[in-house]
């Protein structure tokens, strides 16, 4: 049947065509019940004509409908009419990576993110056994916002024998390309596997990722051949050239990378997708071929602001040194002429280092570092700084400070203006303003602040308390100093989500001392963070906490505690492919920060894709060994994997540590319920029991016990107490993977909607 613009199938009306190619025609169509622009594949002839291959599709698309995944295309509908297979899909606005990659070769650290994208998406995929099998640049799209989306996921191995520019007269069945098995792919990318013929799985799809990857980096295919027959050839036989030959000043740690995913045998290549995004998002990200430079190198737009050491290590000042840091680095986050400050998480491990500025900033992958040291004598405080660009570690600008300890205000305000003059910045006289803009102009009250930002970066009961008393103390000395309040209602928010008291507890407190900064200085950022938590983690006004983290957003667009808190509340309320983007745009500002690869790990794990969320857990155990939070996180995903084994020495390992301690031992008792063992599930309840005595215990994790030993009226009637209680985890009650057996309950679908949780 031949397909013209006025055609309908089903609802869709032909508009025009997009393209084609071996998976069929593409059609631009309207949706005549939704209103909308979609994209419709016709499939080929073969395809619809045969029942077996038509109901092997069917079941594809369904499969792939289900990931609802960032980086892959959404299949939103498909049918069969008059004789013609069809599949409606998501309507994009961009190109092809072919295409992009032609149009203007990308920098390194743009092609590290592309690659990123596509493996997560891989991840996610392979994760609910499906393959791709067919990975090009033809089948890579990039949205004009810079999105990667994966297109004809499932639809390579209903398309048997179609290989670009294949002559049937060159297909070598001696090499197993036609004998052993159906080809499924195409010449140049497919893994030495798919050329036997023999069968593809996740690791497939690793290995053209690789082939992907090299070219883009190097310009050049790495399996390249006149024919089918000398491609498949070179792909047995052939070891490409590495990457540094074409690509001299490409980082070690991404040829390495590119080796390992064209490993010939699949056993030696990166086992799942999850383990190379995670090699993607850590390696270097140094730029070779950088967009955002002028040729002489000399504009510099990101930064990252090392940990400003303390002379003769004296931990008693430790404090002022952070909160020189965590200042600077709050100014320059809120000058649009930088396009990335790396966050503080990420700089923290470089605290008492040696490492060389320029080599750090190459491992961040920016351009400039500031590093700095201080010194106190008596109430004279010495400070010297130093910028560096990192591309080949030149000095750009120092400077050294000698002030009273109660003019650290003005040096904070010196320092960032002396960057900021260092990097050539055009700054408006609105920037010009907010660079020297003080929060108070009260030294002793700022001391104070900073002191209270120390305890509370630790998050323990005691250290929460002492911040809180601390914040108030400089409030009496200045009650216009709003980044105090704003630490009142941070520390109000950490006490409840960390499990030490109820949300009942903390909301009032929190909220009053949120909007108290606010009503003091709307311009503040942090503020608006601040309130959004307490709107979403305590109140439950999820709207009005968007509001919040969006208007963060606005005043600051580097500030990656903004993408941090509003990824939550996207995950919390179900919205998980945007939670997922916000918190990668988190991580590409704060990219080896241990708290936002455990957060990321709990968005993944509340988004099922438990493979990404061991990943990011991992890598934040790697990180900060000595911090024991991701354990109870990464117990509950091994849960989830049935790897119970795994997920019981997780949660032991977080008890022995004193982490988060009725979360674990709930957790646990669910374990041991879904692994039908009762008693030792019900002896976690006798547990939680004993806890209460001693501390606020959320009855949330009683019902965890419950729902998995199947006690369906005990789980509920604990969640009903929560409720009573105002207990922290209903926050998470509807993404919850533990209380999935319990949705369906009209009692659970209740607490929904008392909880602004529920759809609609």
């Amino acid at each position: 049947m031949t397909i013209s613009a006025g055609d309908r199938l089903g609802r869709y009306e032909i508009l025009g065509p997009l393209g084609a190619g071996g998976m069929g025609e593409v059609y631009r169509a309207r949706d005549s019940n939704l209103d909308r622009d979609v994209a419709v594949k016709v499939l080929p002839e073969e395809v619809a004509e045969d029942p077996d291959r038509l109901a092997r599709f069917e079941r594809e698309a369904k499969a792939v409908a289900a990931l609802s995944h960032p980086n892959i295309l959404e299949i939103y509908d498909y049918g069969s009419e008059q004789g013609v297979a069809y599949a409606v899909m998501e309507m994009l606005d961009g190109r092809n990576l072919r295409s992009t990659v032609e149009q203007s070769r990308p920098s390194v650290r743009k092609i590290i993110d592309y690659a990123a994208q596509i493996a997560g998406g891989l991840a996610a995929a392979h994760d609910r056994g499906i393959v791709h099998r067919d990975l090009k640049p033809e089948n890579i799209f990039i949205t004009s916002e810079g999105r990667v989306k994966i297109l004809d996921f499932g639809l390579a191995k209903l398309v048997s024998d179609q290989v670009e520019d294949v002559d049937p007269a060159e297909s070598p069945t001696a090499t197993g390309l036609t004998g052993v098995g159906v080809l499924v792919g195409t010449a140049g990318y497919m893994s030495p596997e798919q050329v036997r013929g023999r069968p593809a799985d996740a690791r497939s799809d690793i290995f053209s990722l690789g082939v992907v990857l090299y070219e883009m980096l190097t310009g050049t295919r790495p399996f390249a051949g006149d024919t089918v027959a000398e491609s498949a050839a070179a792909i047995l036989r052939d070891e490409p050239p590495p990457v540094s030959e074409h690509v001299p000043d490409a980082p070690k740690t991404v040829e390495t990378i590119v080796a390992h995913c064209l490993e010939k045998r699949p056993e030696e290549r990166f086992q799942s997708a999850g383990d190379l995004v995670f090699a993607l998002r850590g390696t270097s990200q140094t730029p070779w071929t950088s967009q955002d430079q002028e040729t002489d190198g000399t504009t510099i737009r990101s930064i990252a602001v090392l940990p400003f050491g303390v002379a003769g290590g004296d931990e008693e000042v430790q404090y002022l040194a952070d909160g020189l840091t965590e200042g600077i680095t709050g100014k320059l986050c809120g000058l649009p002429a930088i396009d990335r400050v790396i966050a503080r998480h990420s700089v923290t491990r470089y605290r008492g280092q040696t490492t060389e500025p320029a080599a750090v900033g190459r491992e961040l992958g920016v351009d400039s570092v500031l590093v700095g040291e201080l010194a106190l004598r008596g109430d004279e405080v010495r400070i010297s700084a130093e910028l560096v660009a990192a591309r080949h570690g030149d000095r750009i600008w120092g400077d050294r400070y000698i002030r009273r300890l109660t003019d650290l205000i003005g040096v904070e305000d010196a320092i960032s203006k002396a960057v900021a003059d260092g990097l050539r910045l055009e700054l408006s006289e609105a920037d010009q303003a907010r660079i020297v803009k003080r929060r108070t102009e009260h030294s002793e009250a700022y001391r104070l602040y900073l002191k209270g930002r120390h305890l509370w970066n630790r998050r323990t009961r005691d250290a929460l308390d002492r911040s809180i008393e601390l914040y108030r103390e400089a409030i009496s000395l200045d009650q216009q100093f709003a980044l105090a309040y704003t630490g009142i209602a941070d520390s109000w928010v950490s006490l409840a989500w960390n499990d030490f008291l109820p949300r009942r507890t903390a909301f009032r407190e929190a909220l009053s001392a949120a909007l108290t900064a606010l009503e003091i200085d709307d311009q503040v950022a942090e503020s608006h963070v601040s309130l959004g938590m307490v709107l979403s983690y305590l109140g439950t006004d999820w709207a009005r906490a968007e509001k919040e983290y969006q208007r963060a957003a606005e005043i600051t667009r580097s500030c990656a505690e903004t993408f941090h808190q509003h990824a939550h509340l996207l995950s919390f309320t179900g919205r998980t492919e945007e939670a997922i983007e916000s918190m990668l745009r988190a991580l590409d500002l704060d990219p080896v920060s241990r708290i936002f690869n455990s957060c990321f790990g709990q968005v993944l794990y509340f988004a099922r894709q438990y493979d990404e969320a061991v990943a990011h857990l991992d890598a934040a155990i790697e990180l900060d060994p000595a911090n024991a939070g991701p354990l109870s996180w990464l117990g509950m995903v091994h849960i989830q994997q049935r790897e119970y084994a795994r997920a019981e020495e997780a949660l032991e390992q977080g008890l022995e540590a004193g982490s988060f301690v009725s979360r674990n031992t709930g957790a646990l008792g669910y374990c041991h319920g879904v692994q039908g063992r009762r008693e030792q599930a019900l002896a976690t309840l006798e547990r939680l029991s004993e806890l209460a005595t001693e501390s606020f215990v959320d009855p949330c994790f009683e019902a965890w016990v419950h729902a998995g030993v199947g006690e369906t009226d005990g789980a509920l009637a604990a969640l009903e107490r929560a409720y009573d209680l105002d207990a922290n985890w209903l926050v998470a009650l509807k993404v919850d993977p533990f209380f999935d057996d319990l949705r369906s309950e009209p009692q659970f679908q209740k607490l929904l909607r008392l909880m602004n949780l529920a759809e609609g």
